[in-house]
C-alpha cells in the first residue's frame, strides 16, 4: 500500500505546527508494573501541558512518554514500512486562529490570524496575514490560536490513556525496512513475550521488575522475502501452547507466494527447523509486494484459526471469490505433530468451491492490515484504503462484501450486497478526528490499525473499555475507542490519546493494554485518572 499513490490535504496542520509545537520521544524510560499516572488538580487540558513542558524544558511528566520517531515513508499495508529519521514538514500559509486563545497572533516574521470569536467552535481558515505578533491576552484560559496556516481549535480535555515505554533491546532499526511488526505474550506466563522484526527475527523478550527487557534468546528465518511489502508479518499462538509449544507466523516467503506456518517453540535457536507449512496463498504476477497477511487468531472452540489477507496488490481479486486474496478466512489448521496442511472451517460463507473458496467468511477487502475478533464472535478490521479513504469494518455474519474494488470507502454505486464501513476517514485537514486531536502529525499518508477488542478479569480501566475496541492511525498519531451495540451499530466514537507508528496492539495477562511501535519502542496504556 504505497502511500505515494494516496493525495490529500495535508492532515493536522491545525495543531503540530503552531505553538504546540512537536511531543518529542522519551526515549529509554521505563513502565514499573502497576505504577499508575494521576491527574493533579488544576492541570492544565492534555495538550497545553505538553506546551508548558517544552517551553520550561521539563522532560519527564510523570513517566509518560509519547512517541514521536522519524516518519515513515511506506504505510504497512498488510506488511512492513520504509522509514526515514526526517518528517515531512508542510510550511504553513495564512489562517485565522481559535478563541480564547493564550497567543493572539503567530511569531515575530511568521504572519499571524485574527483570533476567532466563539470559544466552542474550530476557527476558520484566514485568507490574509497579519502582521505577527508577540501580544497575549489576560482572559485566556485555554490555548487557541495558531500561527499562519493553523486553524484554530478548541483544546479538549484530559485524554483517557498516555503510554509508558521503553525500548526493546538489541534492535537495529536504521529507518529502513527492519522494525518491529508484531508481538504477543506466552501464553502461561506474565512477563514474557514474542517479537516479530520484518527482516526475520524472532525474539524472545523477558520483562524485568524494573519495568525493561532482556532478550532470551532470537532466532531468524532466512527462508523470507524481505522488501518494502513483504516479510515476516504476523504471529498467534496455539490455544494448547503450553502443551504443544505451536506458534504460527505469517511471511512472504517469495514475492509471489506468502504462508502461514507452524513452528514448534522449545529452543529459541531451533525454531526454524521446526516448520510445517499450513496455508499458502499464490500470485502468478503481483505489480508490488503489499498487501498480504495481515492479523491472526484463533477462536473459542480451540480447533479454528481466523486470518486477514489482502488483494496482493491486484485489486480485481478483491470481488474474486474464487481466490483466498482480499478476505477474511476461517480454516482449521492441522496440528498433528508432523500434520501440515488446513481444513475450510464450518460456517463460512460459500459451501460449493464453484460460488467461492470454502475457507473465505467475508470478503472484498484491499489491505486488511490490522484486526481482530471479539467475545462476540464479530471481527473488526481496518482495511488501508488507496487514494481517499481508510476504513473500519465489522463482520457479523458470513458472506458479507465489504466492496473493494469497487468501492474504497461508503460505497456510493452498485452497492447491492455491499456492506458498508462501520467508520471511516479521509486524507484532509478537516477531517472529525484530525480536529479531535490537534497533536495530529502534518503528513499526508494514512495507515489505519485496530487492536484488540478489550476484555479482562483484571480491568485496569475502571469499566470505560469493556468489549470496545481501540484504533487508530499510523501515520497522524490519533487514537480512538469504537463502541457497538448488540445489533452491531455504532455507539461510541471517541478520542482517547496519540501514538504514533503503532503496529500491534494486544491486552497483557496483566489487564494492561500494550503496544509496538515500528522502531521497537514497547508501550503500556494507564488511563489518566479514575473516574468519579
Amino acid at each position: 500500500m504505497p502511500p505515494m499513490q494516496k493525495t490529500g490535504d495535508v492532515a493536522g496542520s491545525s495543531g503540530p505546527r503552531g505553538w504546540l509545537g512537536r511531543i518529542r520521544l522519551m526515549a529509554g524510560s521505563s513502565f514499573q508494573p502497576g505504577a499508575g499516572v494521576q491527574k493533579k488538580a488544576g492541570m492544565l487540558p492534555w495538550r497545553a501541558r505538553n506546551l508548558v513542558k517544552r517551553r520550561l524544558g521539563h522532560e519527564g511528566w510523570s513517566m509518560r512518554s509519547f512517541a514521536r520517531v522519524g516518519m515513515c515513508s511506506l504505510a504497512l499495508g498488510a506488511g512492513v514500512l520504509s522509514c526515514s529519521n526526517e518528517s515531512e514538514v508542510v510550511k504553513p500559509t495564512t489562517s485565522s486562529g481559535g478563541s480564547n486563545a493564550t497567543t493572539g497572533g503567530g511569531s515575530t516574521g511568521s504572519p499571524g490570524g485574527a483570533g476567532g470569536s466563539s470559544g466552542t467552535t474550530v476557527g476558520g481558515g484566514g485568507t490574509q496575514g497579519g502582521d505577527g505578533g508577540t501580544t497575549t491576552t489576560t482572559s485566556a484560559t485555554t490555548a487557541g490560536g495558531g500561527e499562519a496556516g493553523s486553524p484554530g481549535f478548541v483544546v479538549p480535555e484530559e485524554p483517557e490513556l498516555v503510554f509508558e515505554g521503553t525500548q526493546l533491546p538489541g534492535l537495529v532499526f536504521t529507518g529502513s525496512i527492519d522494525g518491529v511488526t508484531d508481538f504477543a505474550f506466552l501464553p502461561g506466563t506474565d512477563d514474557e513475550l514474542l517479537v516479530l522484526q520484518h527482516s526475520g527475527a524472532v525474539i524472545h523478550y523477558a520483562k524485568t521488575e524494573a519495568g525493561s527487557f532482556v532478550e532470551l534468546g532470537r532466532a531468524t528465518l532466512t527462508d523470507l522475502f524481505h522488501d518494502e511489502g513483504c516479510g515476516l508479518l504476523s504471529l498467534a499462538f496455539d490455544p494448547e501452547f503450553q502443551d504443544n509449544r505451536f506458534v504460527y507466523l505469517s511471511r512472504c516467503k517469495e514475492q509471489t507466494r506468502s504462508t502461514i506456518a507452524r513452528f514448534e517453540f522449545d529452543a529459541i535457536e531451533e525454531l526454524p527447523a521446526t516448520e510445517v507449512e499450513i496455508l499458502s496463498i499464490d500470485a502468478e504476477v503481483a505489480d508490488e509486494d503489499w498487501h498480504r497477511f495481515g492479523s491472526m487468531g484463533f477462536e473459542p472452540d480451540g480447533e479454528t484459526m481466523w486470518a486477514l489477507v489482502g488483494d496482493l496488490f491486484l485489486r480485481e481479486l478483491g470481488q474474486a471469490t474464487t481466490d483466498q486474496a482480499g478476505s477474511l478466512l476461517r480454516f482449521v489448521p492441522n496440528r498433528e505433530p508432523d500434520g501440515a496442511g488446513y481444513e475450510p472451517a464450518e460456517g463460512n460463507a460459500f459451501d460449493d468451491p464453484a460460488d467461492g473458496d470454502p475457507s473465505i467468511y467475508a470478503y472484498g477487502l484491499r489491505s486488511p492490515w490490522r484486526g481482530t475478533r471479539d467475545r462476540f464472535g464479530r471481527f473488526w478490521i481496518g482495511d488501508v484504503g488507496l487514494y481517499t479513504t481508510e476504513e473500519v469494518n465489522l463482520a457479523l455474519s458470513p458472506g458479507q462484501n465489504f466492496g473493494w474494488d469497487g468501492a474504497e470507502g461508503p460505497c456510493t454505486v452498485d452497492c447491492d450486497g455491499v456492506t458498508q464501513p462501520l467508520t471511516h476517514y479521509g486524507r484532509l485537514s478537516d477531517e472529525a478526528y484530525v480536529i479531535d486531536d490537534p497533536l495530529t502529525e502534518p503528513v499526508t499518508k494514512r495507515a489505519i490499525w485496530v487492536g484488540e477488542a478489550y476484555h479482562s478479569d483484571q480491568d485496569r480501566y475502571f469499566g470505560l473499555f469493556d468489549d470496545a475496541v481501540i484504533f487508530g492511525d499510523f501515520f497522524t498519531g490519533w487514537v480512538r475507542r469504537l463502541e457497538v451495540d448488540e445489533e452491531g451499530t455504532l455507539i461510541g466514537d471517541e478520542a482517547v490519546g496519540h501514538l504514533t507508528q503503532v503496529t500491534s496492539w494486544k491486552i497483557g495477562p496483566d489487564g494492561y493494554m500494550y503496544t509496538t511501535t515500528l522502531p521497537g519502542m514497547f508501550y503500556r496504556a494507564v488511563q489518566v485518572t479514575e473516574p468519579e
